[in-house]
């Protein structure tokens, strides 16, 4: 009696990196460096990158690379297309833990200049430095209606802070927590009002 044993085919996973941030290509691939019997063996499977999602992070397994923030697995799988991919077993590294971390975000509020009297500005100048072009306009929606300037019409002239307050920091963070949410205030300037004297 012979017994025929699956040939062992040493595969591994490309891309030495264990952490990305948010926004930047997951880049892993895979190398077949041994065990083959044959050439056009390759054409009887095909090797998939499979991630999934682990240490708490929800995301089922897909061939789709993930995106958001978070831990995941990354697993190399033979997928059958002829009968000669039972001829053989994976051997090497399979799998790859690795994680996405948040992408630094700043949110930076402009400086504002009023004449003694006027009323504060309806809106406010700001720009998010390092923000995703496809996340902007969600971006601004959260930051909409936190930023405070203590600043009312009749108050004397001088500089009066513009910021976003902690609690609603948070808030926002909570709401995005593909980044890592930091603000730069800006100052509503109050200057005197000229008057003519006939």
């Amino acid at each position: 009696q012979i017994i025929v044993t699956a040939r062992s085919l040493t595969v591994e996973i490309t891309g030495e990196k264990d952490s990305f941030v948010y926004g930047t290509v997951i880049d892993y691939g895979y190398d077949i460096t041994g065990g083959l019997y044959r050439d056009e063996d390759k054409e009887t499977f095909n090797v998939v990158l499979t991630y999934s999602g682990t240490e708490g992070t929800d995301y089922a397994p897909t061939t789709d690379k993930p995106q958001n923030v978070g831990t995941y697995i990354v697993t190399v799988t033979l997928e059958k297309v002829g009968e000669y991919v039972l001829n053989y077993v994976l051997n090497g590294e399979v799998s790859k833990t690795f994680t996405i971390k948040p992408k630094p975000l700043k949110i930076v509020i402009g400086n504002e200049g009023i004449i003694y009297g006027s009323d504060a500005p309806e809106s406010w100048t700001v720009d998010y430095e390092g923000v995703l072009p496809a996340d902007k306009g969600k971006i601004a929606a959260l930051v909409s209606g936190h930023i405070y300037c203590e600043y009312k019409a009749g108050k004397p002239k001088g500089d009066y802070p513009i910021t976003i307050n902690e609690d609603d920091l948070t808030a926002i963070q909570k709401e995005a927590p593909n980044y890592n949410i930091t603000k730069t205030g800006g100052t509503l300037e109050v200057k005197p009002r000229e008057i003519t004297v006939d």
